[in-house]
């Protein structure tokens, strides 16, 4: 995957290019002026961790992109990740990640180059909206690669495998953001009966995952879930009930709870606040 966007500041061009890897796809500001100087690691970190086996509609995808676009600002990292059913060689993988960097500190302005540090203002100003940009794009390319006709969804050991990640970042603070409808479907345990969510009992629920070695470590990131109980998109008539909707959410508390992440908010399936 290739992001590409060049933008001319002041005489000066500057070109952000990812990478045919999805590894860092926003380029450094500071290494591209060549000021002598390093960036601090990020003191947040975000996770947009896709499920791949639900096909959302339009408002769904909408709210979204209106939850993501506002979360990144000058000194933040971020990772988008697609997941769905081993079986179907649909493995976990990092689709783009990025940093966002943070201006000179005033009392170090001093120490640099007048000109030089006009191109790092510009290219700063430039970078911000560009990984943004590039963020969403890789959260849409997700979902767009999304299918209805997967046989299983396996939600608790992609988000094991995903939560080393987020765990093993020095970030201070780490926002994950789970877009799924959270219906585990795979050889643990289905929450279906019937190709109908069923009303799960979530201590026996998790204990399956327990017994499975299938809870994770989020190393404390607050979490949030869009997509929650969604319904297909090519099934507008289904209906999902609120006994059934409070027994998962209860599952997902206590096995969030016990994978080390804080649950901000459930969305069913969107989320009534902004992401903190």
């Amino acid at each position: 995957m290739k992001f590409v966007k060049f933008a001319v500041m002041a005489g000066v061009m500057v070109a952000f290019a990812a990478a045919d890897a999805a590894e860092n796809a926003v380029a450094s500001c500071y290494a591209m002026v060549n000021i002598g100087m390093v960036q601090a690691k990020p003191a947040h970190e975000i996770f947009v961790l896709v499920d791949q086996t639900v096909l959302f509609d339009d408002g769904v995808k909408a709210s979204i992109n209106e939850r993501l676009l506002p979360l990144l600002r000058p000194g933040t990292a971020y990772s988008v990740a697609s997941f769905s059913a081993y079986g179907q060689g649909r493995y976990p993988v990092i689709i783009s990640s990025g940093v966002t960097e943070a201006s000179v500190p005033a009392t170090m302005r001093n120490d640099i180059s007048v000109p030089k540090l006009k191109k790092l203002d510009d290219c700063l100003r430039a970078q911000l909206p560009f990984a943004s940009r590039t963020m969403l794009a890789a959260t849409a390319m997700a979902i767009s690669g999304s299918s209805g006709g997967l046989a299983n969804s396996e939600i608790l050991a992609s988000l094991k495998q995903l939560s080393a990640r987020v765990a093993a970042s020095p970030a201070r603070k780490k926002t994950v953001v789970i877009i799924s409808d959270m219906i585990e479907h795979s050889t643990i345990t289905s929450f279906y009966s019937k190709s109908i969510l069923r009303k799960i009992d979530p201590d026996v629920e998790f204990a399956k995952a327990t017994a499975a070695g299938l809870v994770a470590n989020f190393g404390g990131a607050e979490t949030y879930v869009i997509g929650a109980g969604a319904l297909p998109a090519d099934k507008p008539s289904a209906r999902r009930g609120t006994a059934e909707m409070t027994s998962l959410e209860r599952f997902w508390r206590q096995w969030l709870n016990a994978s080390r992440a804080d649950l901000e908010e459930f969305g069913e399936p969107l989320l009534l606040k902004p992401i903190g």
